[in-house]
């Protein structure tokens, strides 16, 4: 993700409303498995996974725009010196966002 769509979703507004859907979607998901149409534990774990991320990545940012004094820089294509910092935040996040679910699921 962008660093100018993360800075952008992670705002108040929009995040509390993001919040909101993903624990949403999260309560859906549990009832659909205690009225049985879900029969599988596991696919709880696919209707918690965007609330689990979305507060791994706010956590993240914030300590990043903590710790290095500003948010974070897009650095998919950008190849500029000084970038360390925002590259190993891109990759710290990216890694365990994909992670989470799937060992989660395993563990099940």
């Amino acid at each position: 993700m962008g660093a100018d769509t993360a800075r952008r979703l992670l705002c108040p507004p929009v995040f509390s409303r993001l919040l909101a859907l993903t624990v949403g979607i999260g309560i859906g998901g549990w009832v659909l498995l205690r009225l049985g149409v879900v029969d599988q534990p596991k696919a709880l774990i696919a209707f918690f996974a965007p609330c689990l991320q979305l507060c791994f990545l706010r956590f993240a940012h914030y300590t990043f725009k903590k710790y290095a004094g500003r948010w974070p820089m897009d650095v998919v294509f950008n190849w500029s010196r000084g970038l360390v910092l925002d590259r190993a935040f891109a990759f710290f996040t990216t890694v365990p966002a994909l992670l989470i679910p799937v060992l989660l699921m395993g563990r099940l």
